[in-house]
């Protein structure tokens, strides 16, 4: 590896010094982009995550370091859009990413791979080595883009690293999938185009998807996932979500101490994802996360209108777009989730569900598929257990629930889960505040 103070940023978005809880699983992805037997066999490295163990940073993390080190491997990252596409815009955009960072790898100017530049611009900045190929890959995807033929397009497209003469550099792509479900439903089978492009280019590559889905692409493209190389990626052990903590606290320069630090450990599970927002919102509301008070009383904001009820609340949009099978749904897994749900709630059959959504079987199929994704639900096929997802899930369901369905005053329902968060288990110095006391506050 190289030395963090040798490490040109370029992707990533923290400084590498401050990138805590993966160190191992960044030397693996490395190692695999730079291993000489890699070159030429097809061989992929799957990266599985659980929906709150975040992969984007460890990637672009990854792309800094192999970009830093001037080989002849090139690396390529892209994540799928996260605003509603189409395969074809999406193959598109990623044949735009590749040429971009392929010719700023080669020329050894990283701000290149933040330019808005078109392909004739590209042909221009191209290495002399490299020129005639690109020119000529520009060439066919021109004469391809006219087509009627939407798969051989998105076919090309993803195809690009495996065009690159033998004789050239050679491309490494990490491919951040974790989005891949928003695309089920194209006329294109993008998942599969995608997994057969990487899979059967002679290149190695990375492949990163949530865990519950990956294999399942794999198994659909006639793919056996089980012979490659895998990484797993959880949420993150307490004492490295302290040190990411800490350091997003002093990059963002919010105030925190030893005994908050602790409560948003507690509180955020682990998840760089709601660590980064929790932060990010302190940071734009000009608040000090010095004392428990200001804490909990962020995290309420957040899961009632703030980051993490977006987040939330656009998972929610994907599982179920019609607003009348959502507030049903939402209805039946904060009754499913709570703690005082009987077994029967939390363990309930898929007739049971479809009587309750009131939706034919297709129907509720496709919504048990996408929250089981999601590690919202247990379903196997027979029967569902709701009692999946972080706290955070919880609290944000019946927040939902208690707003939308049963009309309660936002304060109320602000103080009460101010109140409960309360009474979970925190960290030895904690202070107990009554519902009494949330109330005076808010």
């Amino acid at each position: 590896m190289i030395k963090p103070e040798e490490m040109r940023q370029i992707l990533g978005r923290v400084k590498r010094d401050e990138f805590a809880g993966r160190a191992g699983e960044l030397e693996r992805i490395v190692s695999h982009a730079l291993s000489a037997e890699h070159r030429d066999a097809n061989h992929g490295l799957l990266v599985l995550l659980s929906p709150l163990a975040g992969v984007s940073e460890l990637l672009r993390q990854a792309y800094d370091d192999i970009f830093n080190r001037q080989s002849d491997v090139i690396p390529i990252y892209f994540s799928l859009p996260q605003a509603e596409t189409t395969a074809v815009s999406a193959a598109i955009e990623f044949l735009n990413t590749f040429l971009l960072q392929f010719i700023a790898c080669r020329r050894n100017e990283p701000s290149l791979g933040h330019a808005s530049l078109t392909l004739s611009d590209l042909v221009a900045l191209a290495p002399p080595a490299d020129v005639d190929w690109i020119e000529g890959l520009i060439d066919s995807y021109n004469q391809q883009r006219f087509g009627d033929d939407d798969r051989a397009l998105v076919r090309f497209c993803l195809s690009a690293p495996a065009r690159v003469p033998a004789n050239s550099a050679r491309p490494f792509v990490m491919f951040d999938a974790v989005q891949l479900s928003a695309y089920e439903n194209d006329a294109v089978p993008f998942a599969t185009e995608i997994v057969r492009a990487l899979a059967f280019s002679d290149l190695p590559y990375v492949f990163a998807g949530l865990r519950r889905e990956v294999a399942d692409r794999f198994d659909r493209a006639g793919l056996n996932s089980h012979a490659l190389e895998v990484v797993r990626l959880d949420p993150l052990a307490e004492a490295d979500a302290a040190k990411v903590i800490g350091s997003v606290a002093r990059r963002l320069a919010i105030s925190i101490n030893d005994e908050t630090r602790e409560l948003l450990v507690q509180q955020l599970e682990g998840s760089p994802l709601f660590i980064t927002a929790l932060l990010e919102s302190a940071r734009s509301k000009s608040i000090s996360l010095d004392s428990y008070l200001a804490c909990e009383r962020l995290y309420v904001d957040e899961v009632m209108g703030g980051r993490l009820n977006r987040y939330f609340a656009a998972t929610l949009e994907h599982v179920a777009a019609d607003p009348d099978t959502r507030r049903a749904l939402i209805r039946l897994l904060c009754e499913s989730t709570t703690p005082t749900s009987s077994a029967a709630m939390k363990t309930a059959s898929f007739e049971t569900w479809c009587k309750r959504l009131a939706l034919e079987a297709e129907e509720v199929e496709s919504i048990l598929h996408r929250l089981h994704i999601q590690e919202l639900v247990n379903w196997d096929g027979d029967t569902i257990r709701a009692e999946g997802g972080p706290e955070a899930w919880r609290d944000y369901l019946l927040s939902r629930f208690r707003l939308d369905a049963l009309r309660e005053p936002r304060a109320l329902v602000f103080a009460e889960l101010m109140a409960s968060a309360s009474k979970s288990p925190r960290p030895k110095h904690s202070r107990w505040w009554s519902i009494t006391s949330w109330v005076e506050f808010i």
